[in-house]
């Protein structure tokens, strides 16, 4: 009777995980229609561009373990993604495609590519995914490779709560801020009235490492907040975006300078129009730059 119940039990889960790729995959297919849109939204939280339709449609393939439908894609992404999170993703989401065929070459090939890929950007997103990846790894556990490769992963696990990885001085720090320094760029020429001085607009190769590391530690800020609100952060107004962001730049001020200008901590309120604007856009850049790191951001 129990081993009844529990296959009962059993099938009534992987319905329910199947119905859940089949309505993602129904989700996607409706995505790519709305994509023929070119009207820009309202400008508020509500934003869709179709840019990761390709990644999520590979993700839902993968995980109805649909590899001949997978891989086209993912190898797609790989051309043209040389850096960042999401050649890792799809790095990773290779290596589980290879493990389904299965091509045990490949799987390691793979899985080690996107391991060094970790080890170089300190991506949380890429080392959850390699972690998910460790159950697919099970059935090859004989083959000294991939067991090295699920050993890899778990140091890397571990060495993820280290100093090592931590966002001070660390080549996450670099990407965050230089996030972070663009969007505040792209704000500038975007609001300003008339020509910005020429310190607005210094590239990040020449930003000096204190706002270098100011920039980064509002970036994650503002990713914590997002985080910690399950993505809800991202109906704020803009107002209130821009007050956050902000306001966490006049505490690395204060953090860094021992005696600010009082422009330089001026309350939000006092604050010129156009700034207020920017540092919407910063918050707004980093919300869709955090998309697939924070669930439901």
């Amino acid at each position: 009777m129990g081993t009844h119940r529990g296959h009962l039990v059993y099938r009534r889960g992987f319905r329910r995980w199947s119905e859940r790729v089949r309505s993602k995959s129904r989700v996607l297919e409706q995505a790519e229609q709305v994509r023929v849109f070119t009207r820009p939204g309202n400008g508020g939280w509500l934003r869709f561009d179709g840019s990761r339709l390709a990644d999520d449609r590979a993700s839902c393939y993968v995980q109805q373990r649909r590899p001949d439908l997978a891989e086209p894609i993912l190898l797609d992404l790989l051309k043209k993604h040389h850096s960042g999170r999401r050649r890792g993703i799809a790095l990773v989401d290779l290596a589980a495609v290879s493990a389904q065929r299965p091509d045990v070459l490949r799987l390691v090939t793979y899985g080690a590519a996107a391991l060094e890929h970790t080890r170089q950007t300190g991506s949380g997103v890429v080392l959850r995914k390699l972690q998910n990846l460790r159950p697919e790894l099970a059935q090859f556990k004989k083959d000294p490779h991939v067991r090295n490769l699920d050993t890899e992963i778990a140091h890397l696990t571990v060495s993820s709560h280290s100093p090592a990885i931590q966002w001070e001085g660390s080549v996450v720090t670099t990407e965050a801020g230089k996030i972070f320094r663009e969007a505040w760029i792209a704000g500038v020429h975007k609001h300003y009235p008339g020509e910005p001085k020429a310190g607005y607009v210094t590239p990040w190769r020449e930003t000096p490492d204190w706002e270098r590391q100011s920039a980064a530690a509002v970036y994650q800020l503002v990713i914590e907040l997002l985080r910690v609100s399950d993505g809800a952060a991202g109906r704020l107004t803009r107002a209130q975006k821009s007050q956050f962001v902000a306001a966490g730049w006049a505490a690395q001020i204060f953090l860094r300078i021992e005696n600010p200008k009082p422009s330089y901590v001026a309350p939000w309120e006092e604050l010129p129009a156009w700034q207020q604007e920017v540092d919407a856009d910063i918050f707004e850049s980093i919300e869709k730059e955090a998309r697939t790191e924070v669930p439901g951001a």
